[in-house]
């Protein structure tokens, strides 16, 4: 790509990454923290433990009768807010 694209384009684009990080970090919180988010995250938890039975047993006996997606949509919604997310990105 370095020999394709002109150097110009390739510090614009080096340049807009911030920018995109941030925006990324915002769409991913503001998505998780919505019911559609929240109902697409269940799901893909319900699919992840489909078949490891005994593991869900487990895991339901630490965190009692809550249901494990109110235990892990705040903490996925905590990691979109964590300044390192944005330096990950």
């Amino acid at each position: 790509m370095k020999d394709i694209v002109p150097p110009h384009l390739q510090q614009k684009a080096l340049d807009s990454i911030p920018d995109l990080s941030h925006f990324i970090v915002k769409k991913g919180k503001e998505y998780f923290y919505s019911a559609e988010g929240k109902r697409h995250l269940e799901d893909m938890l319900d699919d992840f433990f489909k078949e490891r039975g005994k593991l869900i047993n487990l895991i339901q006996q630490f965190i009692g009768n809550e249901k494990l997606i109110d235990k892990i949509q705040p903490e996925i919604i905590k990691f979109f807010e964590q300044s390192r997310t944005i330096d990950i990105l």
